[in-house]
Order: C-alpha cells, then structure tokens, then sequence
C-alpha cells in the first residue's frame, strides 16, 4: 500500500477501517472519510499509543456523526513525541478539522 499523501507534507499509512492495522506506538493520527474523489480530514490527533487511542476514542461518535453515513478511516504517521505534537498543531491549523475543535 502506497500510503495516504497527506496535502504533500508528509505520507501516512493507511488508509485502514480497522484498528487491527494500528500499531501501539507513538504518533499521529487522521481520521477521515471517502467521498468517492478525495479523503476529507474529519479529526486529527496525536498520542503515545495510537491503536488504544483511536480503540477508546472520546470523539468516535463526533466522527460518526461528521461521515455522514460513509466509512471512516484512519491513517498515521508513526514518529516520537516532539514530532507528533508539532505535526498535530501543523496539520489541524492546516485542515481545520470539524471533530475536535480546541
């Protein structure tokens, strides 16, 4: 699989719909939904385990609510803590994602 290029930053793995393709490291995460074109960034996030992250998730049901009707997904990029918590800020000030507002 080649990966989910990400606006030509950086290129995530995935996109998966299963959280049995997610590792329990440290990272970043993308949540987001097919429209039949394009993904388009529903959430972004970062954590030190991202398969028990996105697993337990507070805002799984924001994303539910945001895909309307469509798959969600779930692409990452695999890095240690500064990089995660840099790339997050990046990211969610470049997309602007609808699911959780901070």
């Amino acid at each position: 699989m080649a990966g989910l290029n990400v606006d030509g930053l950086y290129t995530f793995n995935g996109p998966f719909q299963h959280t049995s393709y997610l590792l329990k490291q440290s990272g970043v995460y993308l949540i987001s939904v097919f429209d039949g074109t394009r993904h388009v960034v529903l959430d972004i996030g970062e954590s030190h385990d991202i398969h028990a992250r996105i697993s337990n998730h507070d805002r799984a049901d924001q994303w539910q609510l945001h895909a309307g009707g469509l798959p969600l997904h779930v692409s990452t990029y695999y890095c240690d803590e500064p990089t995660r918590m840099s790339m997050e800020r990046q990211l969610r000030a470049r997309f602007n994602p609808v699911c959780g507002v901070r």
